[in-house]
């Protein structure tokens, strides 16, 4: 990831999941705040798989809330030159 981190959103907290579905899909329901405007709501979040998304479960519980670019990729993420594993956000 050659590109800069610009924060989108800040996860505050898995409200549920993580689910699955006999499609395959993988996806955690967050609460999310804006990093520009401030407003808080309930966002999906879609993995490629449980694990992926278990870690943002272990995540939250280890260090807190963190935030994410447009993308779905953490500070971290970017620092480490890797894509994170959120598909897309509904």
């Amino acid at each position: 990831m050659s590109e800069l981190f610009e924060p989108y959103v800040e996860v505050l907290q898995v409200i549920s999941g993580p689910y699955d579905n006999e499609l395959g899909q993988v996806w955690n329901v967050c609460l999310i705040r804006d990093f520009h405007s401030k407003d808080t709501y309930e966002e999906e979040y879609f993995y490629s798989d449980m694990q992926q998304a278990m870690d943002d479960v272990s995540r939250l519980k280890k260090t807190g809330s963190f935030l994410i670019d447009a993308l779905g990729n953490t500070k971290q993420d970017h620092h480490d030159n890797k894509a994170r594993k959120v598909l897309e956000d509904v």
